[in-house]
């Protein structure tokens, strides 16, 4: 079959053979998902990924499978992310609403969903799930001949209008599609904000997204009716397969920007042939074999799933299997809710926890998220913070290319601001637009944004350290990571006069003043707000040191250094600490905490420069104070949602208190969910990602920490409790894999590869390091 190869590599060929070893497969085991009893509702079922943004959420309730079919990509031109519509399978004749048995298990090692039920009458059913690529593969086994019942859901789809959504029937096949007839809404913005529509691209625009089922014996359709059982209003398209013990149902998904949709019936198709579905399913068991051998992290092995200990290393790699739906992926994940969002209108909040204000429930729509459709740029880091270490770099990539395609609105935003280089705002629309209302020249017009140009640092941040980490190129990005640091030198915003003396002392004229900004969402109206400057302290030495900016850049960013800001500071009784800025006009989000992004995710100070612990700890302690010193600050307190409070202990080396956090963080506390993977809803929704992404990171920070450079030193569980076991492989610079698996307070076995990084590797205080290592 001439096209095989071809097919192969669109999905996932040609993988590495780079294969965890037996123990590793024994411990990934361990953390697998079984259930004995079936789901009651959807938000009981569990995620399965596919890849370049395709997945589903999977449930067995009432005799039946259900599904919920989602694209990263599927977005409709208000910009909104839909789902694909639900799925529903049926074995005809036969009773599984009160099952004698069940079982249902979620195989993490090859990314496969079994669920298995024994009817009353003695009736055995056994359905296999699993992602080839897009397409998702469904093989329903019965022990007697039965027809499968196959019916698809849609909310949006009337069979009486021919709109933006259609369903054809064709040869046996059923094809979903969803056509944006134009960007309406960054056109929207786009006027709104002084810029030509017309000259706006927006990922909306042109955007086709949908899914092709397809039967391997055939299906017969029949018209559409309203849905039956569902909390959705509706129709449902029905078929019937042929009467078999064995069925085979492939359901493409797809969403692109001037999409074939043909293309995804022929691909269902394609793979629903026999000759290739063992192929297909050999592809997708060596897409995770060579997943899994890129970085692992198993806290207590040894200890059952009841040991929260343990659960912290289980859903840490439940949640790194959900985002394996964006490998290749086109987008970044929404951190709220990604593709697997959950109706959690009524779900009880983790206990322990302040339950933020969430407004009104949400409606009973499968396409319903909290957060609204904002790409929230403090909020989307944190899958690429934690993609690194981990290894993968293809899961953080979309997040940078967010930025670096957004360039030309960025600059437009800068020339309108009269100034030089590229912004980048904290809320912004698909097409990068600033999103929640903005002024003809693109800022917020929410006082606590207006001048929130932090994300948009940290992310350039994020690509210089994957250039450490894994030798990522920093060329294509180097417009929009220079861009910001021009903006911030060039930009004279509105406001209060420049200060002479906003410090303690007479500040140097010859120094940047960066003024009346934001200090993230904490305080408006600020002098030199300690993150912006904390930025600029790490990004431009770095830019400098780095052989692919230009000799012209460099002697840009050598004349801008000694130019920098100091990072603020302020005196509290007898010790110094950093400060939110060196001054501010008004106080908005008391749990946010700028003056802690020197110490995480920039490393000013801190354990890594033994002379700025003092400041660093002092600092610590105070961010748990509101400004005037004696009132609580929620920071100190709060583990939900993106709060970095895991990653600011673990850079400080306070292993108690990082137990105590990362309990917090990912043990099954966390989650009001069945499946505790779904972590929430936080400040974002079910799953809330930054919850998942700020937990993983912060776990991370805990067992390694490293000196920039192929020559650098890596410090060896510089947080780690020392009741504590663990087995894991996480990246250091120099494309360097460091694995280790420590038990009862010792050190048993280190690995790195290559075997010459050995050298630079020292323990963290209290540890030492094995006498045979390699």
């Amino acid at each position: 079959m001439r096209t095989l190869p071809r097919l192969l590599i669109l999905l996932g060929g040609l993988l590495p053979a780079f294969l965890p070893g037996q123990d590793t497969q024994r411990l990934l085991a361990s953390c697998n998902i079984e259930w004995s009893s079936p789901s009651e509702v959807p938000e009981g079922g569990m995620p399965l990924p596919g890849m370049s943004g395709a997945g589903a959420n999977a449930w067995f309730s009432q005799g039946e499978l259900g599904l919920y079919l989602a694209h990263n990509g599927a977005y409709d031109a208000d910009e909104v992310l839909r789902k694909l519509g639900a799925l529903r399978i049926r074995v005809d004749g036969v009773d599984l609403a009160k099952p004698a048995k069940f079982s249902q298990l979620l195989r993490l090692s090859d990314g496969t969903l079994i669920i298995k039920a024994t009817s009353a009458d003695g009736v055995e059913v056994e359905h296999r799930l699993w992602f080839g690529g897009e397409t998702l593969v469904i093989e329903t086994r019965c022990s007697r001949p039965a027809a499968v019942e196959v019916a698809f859901g849609s909310w949006r789809a009337n069979p009486m209008v021919r709109g933006d959504d259609q369903v054809e029937l064709a040869e046996g096949s059923l094809l979903y599609t969803h056509r944006n007839t134009q960007a309406k809404r960054t056109r929207h913005l786009a006027a709104e904000q002084g810029m030509d529509p017309s000259k706006v691209d927006s990922p909306a625009a042109d955007r086709v997204f949908g899914c092709a089922i397809v039967g391997r014996a055939g299906l017969a359709w029949r018209r559409p009716v309203e849905a039956r059982g569902a909390r959705w209003q509706g129709h449902e398209w029905v078929a019937s397969s042929p009467v078999a013990r064995e069925h085979l149902v492939a359901v493409t998904l797809g969403a692109a920007r001037r999409l074939d949709p043909s293309l995804l019936v022929s691909r269902s198709r394609t793979v629903a042939d026999p000759e290739v579905t063992s192929s297909i399913r050999r592809t997708a068991e060596q897409r995770w074999e060579e997943f899994w051998s890129r970085s692992f992290v198993f806290t207590q092995p040894k200890a059952g799933p009841d040991d929260p200990r343990f659960q912290v290393g289980r859903n840490y790699a439940l949640r790194r299997f959900m985002e394996a739906c964006n490998q290749r992926g086109e987008l970044p994940l929404r951190p709220n809710g990604g593709i697997y969002t959950v109706d959690a209108a009524g779900a009880p909040f983790p206990a322990g926890l302040d339950q933020p204000s969430l407004g009104k429930p949400a409606p009973r729509d499968p396409d319903a998220r909290r957060g609204g459709q904002s790409f929230v740029g403090q909020s989307l880091r944190w899958t690429g913070w934690a993609a690194g270490p981990d290894g993968d770099s293809d899961l953080r990539e979309p997040l940078l290319r967010f930025y670096r395609d957004r360039l030309p609105i960025a600059q437009a935003r800068a020339k309108s601001l009269r100034a030089e280089g590229a912004v980048f705002t904290e809320r912004m629309s698909l097409a990068g637009l600033t999103d929640g209302g903005a002024t003809s020249e693109g800022l917020s017009r929410q006082p606590q944004l207006v001048h929130h140009f932090s994300s948009g640092l940290e992310h350039a941040w994020m690509a210089v350290r994957a250039r450490q980490l894994d030798g990522r190129e920093l060329k294509a990005d180097l417009p929009w990571i220079l861009g910001q640091v021009r903006f911030l030198e060039t930009f004279q915003p509105p406001g209060p006069s420049r200060p002479t003396s906003a410090r303690q002392g007479e500040r140097d004229p010859e120094r940047l003043v960066l003024a009346n900004g934001n200090a993230l969402e904490a305080v408006s109206g600020a002098t030199n707000p300690a993150q912006l400057v904390a930025a600029l302290h790490a990004l431009v030495p770095a830019l400098i040191a780095s052989d692919e900016v230009s000799e012209k850049d460099k002697a840009s960013l050598r004349a801008l250094q000694p130019r920098l800001p100091l990072i603020p500071r302020l005196q509290r009784g007898d010790k110094a600490v950093l400060a939110m800025a060196d001054r501010w006009a008004r106080q908005h989000a008391p749990e946010e905490t700028p003056e802690l992004h020197a110490l995480w995710p920039y490393r000013l100070v801190g354990r890594s420069l033994p002379e700025t612990e003092e400041l660093a700890l002092a600092t610590w302690e105070r961010a748990g104070l509101a400004w005037d010193g004696r009132t609580e600050r929620p920071e100190r307190r709060s583990d939900f949602s993106g709060s970095a409070s895991l990653a600011y202990a673990a850079s400080l080396g306070l292993a108690e208190e990082c137990a105590r956090r990362a309990l917090a963080k990912l043990a099954d506390a966390s989650s009001p969910a069945r499946f505790k993977g779904f972590a929430g809803p936080g400040r974002e929704w079910i799953p809330d990602l930054t919850w998942s992404g700020s937990g993983r990171a912060g776990i991370q920070e805990m067992l390694m920490d490293w000196e920039p450079g192929a020559e650098g030193r890596i410090l060896l569980l510089p947080a780690w409790p020392k009741d504590w076991d663990v087995t894991f492989r996480l990246r250091a610079p120099g494309n360097t894999r460091v694995t280790c698996v420590v038990e009862s307070g010792k050190i048993e076995r280190l690995i790195v590869d290559p075997p010459g990084r050995i050298e630079q590797v020292v323990a963290g205080p209290g540890w030492q390091l094995p006498e045979t290592r390699r």
